[in-house]
């Protein structure tokens, strides 16, 4: 699969596309690092998966937004600039959205970028971020075509 998603990130046309494999927490990912041109460069991970930091609330699935990622090495925050989940999508938008084959190729993902602005991520937000450690190793995964986080990440903070 990661083969697969570094060939159609260059299909859309990103440039620079990497193999990496994203762990963070317990969590191991399969993911491609890119530089996007329709986004002055800005530097993307496409991560295959669930999104790394969810909960459940009156039985329905939420993302945690006050969530940001840090490397060893990078002083940046790194944060999710998007994500695909059809459970949580419904509980946003009240209604089933299937994946389209056409942009969700790879069920479940999400984005990750760094957060590139002089003040920081969480400044004006009125909780401060919580920062969980995250790595990135570079090239294709052990896991020959799947996966490694086949149950994603536990729902919960």
């Amino acid at each position: 699969m990661q083969r697969k998603l570094v060939e159609q990130l260059k299909k859309w046309g990103m440039e620079n596309v990497t193999p990496v494999t994203v762990t963070i927490g317990k969590n191991t990912y399969v993911a491609a690092r890119y530089d996007s041109p329709n986004h002055d460069d800005r530097t993307f991970i496409y991560v295959i998966g669930d999104h790394p930091h969810t909960r459940t609330r009156n039985g329905k699935l939420y993302t945690r937004g006050n969530v940001c990622y840090n490397l060893p090495d990078d002083t940046r925050d790194w944060y999710v600039a998007g994500f695909f989940h059809p459970e949580i999508t419904k509980t946003y938008f009240k209604r089933e959205i299937k994946p389209d084959p056409k942009y969700q190729p790879f069920g479940n993902n999400f984005l990750l970028t760094p957060w590139t602005l002089e003040d920081a991520i969480d400044k004006y937000e009125k909780w401060t971020y919580h920062r969980k450690p995250m790595t990135i190793t570079e090239g294709y995964s052990d896991e020959p075509d799947t996966n490694t986080s086949t149950t994603g990440p536990k729902h919960s903070t």
